[in-house]
């Protein structure tokens, strides 16, 4: 929904970068031996054994062999690194272009990289923790980390993540961090490997203002509310002024999902009725003496959720509560950065 910069990520990267270094170098290592193998079949198919998961016909062998030679002249260091739009040139490359390749040898690639695997590694649920995204970044309604049980262990909280190009027709990007959008689980499924016109990472803060969405309700569903005080009355719209045309909405049935919780928008118009310009004077002069000067704080517990537009990703269902509370005032608009 909400995008973020390069620099962020970066320096969640750097505080990784010796794993990063380490996996790297394996697979490197992995895929030239693959890449030799493969090379020296096809120069002499009598004395040497086609590598397992690679298809004889000649016209793969020889896709085979450039996309292998793509990968290891880039380096894989590079790859897993590669930012969002580099990735996007990349993917309409010829030689990596992976879907005129066969089945088998796609697994194969999915394999070496093995992201299953490495998901589960310390370093990468590090990276996730200091990138900080706990909300799907798809839906913003439901957490990113899961629970999840490694045969006779305990379960161990992850993170989940979606494939932005899918990892069966992509299988190169498949452990680029660039790559991989935090989701929750229903989210991801309902994606699969369909493409969302969603960039989550951008260049400049600017980008982000393209990423434009909006949660309200009428002024009349709220006055009906308040005379009858019946929940129904209370319709929340979901806007998105970069999907005119709705597909993304549609997609993740973001209408459906925030149809059930109204009962927020509910306390929060109960809230904006009781916290009278009088009472937030008192708060604010009681929570300055007992908290100091932390406005970010005392926004946050008026609305029970992240108040700034920057923390949307730090917990679920917090830019559909900013966007109520603003519309209702209990938050001031964001302030615009110079």
């Amino acid at each position: 929904m909400i995008a973020i910069t390069y620099d962020k990520v970066e320096v969640a990267l750097a505080s990784i970068k010796d794993s990063i270094d380490v996996y790297a170098q394996k697979k490197q290592t992995e895929l030239e031996s693959l890449l030799s193998e493969l090379t020296s079949f096809i120069e002499n198919p009598e004395e040497n054994t086609l590598p397992e998961g690679c298809c004889t016909e000649p016209e793969q062998l020889e896709r085979q062999k450039k996309f292998l030679e793509f990968i290891v002249e880039k380096k894989v260091a590079r790859l897993i690194r590669a930012k969002h739009h580099e990735i996007i040139d990349w993917s309409k490359n010829t030689e990596l272009n992976s879907s005129t390749l066969c089945k088998s040898f796609r697994e194969k690639i999915k394999g070496i990289f093995g992201y299953n695997g490495q998901r589960q590694e310390s370093y990468f649920i590090n990276y996730f923790e200091k990138l900080g995204i706990k909300a799907c970044v798809y839906c913003n309604a439901q957490s990113t980390i899961v629970a999840e049980k490694d045969g006779e262990a305990k379960s161990q909280a992850r993170f989940e993540c979606d494939h932005f190009l899918g990892q069966s027709e992509y299988p190169a990007f498949s452990m680029s961090f660039y790559n991989l959008y935090p989701v929750c689980g229903p989210c991801n499924k309902k994606k699969s490997d369909d493409p969302v016109d969603l960039n989550l990472y951008v260049e400049k803060e600017e980008d982000i203002k393209k990423h434009r969405f909006l949660f309200r309700f009428e002024d009349t569903d709220r006055a009906y509310y308040l005379l009858e005080k019946k929940l129904e009355k209370l319709v929340v719209k979901f806007m998105d002024f970069h999907d005119e045309e709705g597909k993304f909405g549609d997609k993740f049935n973001i209408s459906g999902i925030y149809g059930k919780y109204r009962d927020i928008a509910e306390e929060l118009i109960r809230k904006k009725v009781v916290y009278t310009p009088k009472y937030m004077d008192i708060l604010n002069e009681e929570f300055f003496k007992r908290m100091g000067d932390k406005k970010d704080l005392r926004d946050r517990l008026i609305i029970g959720n992240y108040s700034r537009p920057e923390e949307i990703h730090k917990r679920p269902l917090s830019k559909f509560s900013q966007d109520i509370a603003r519309q209702l005032g209990l938050l001031q608009p964001p302030e615009k950065k110079k």
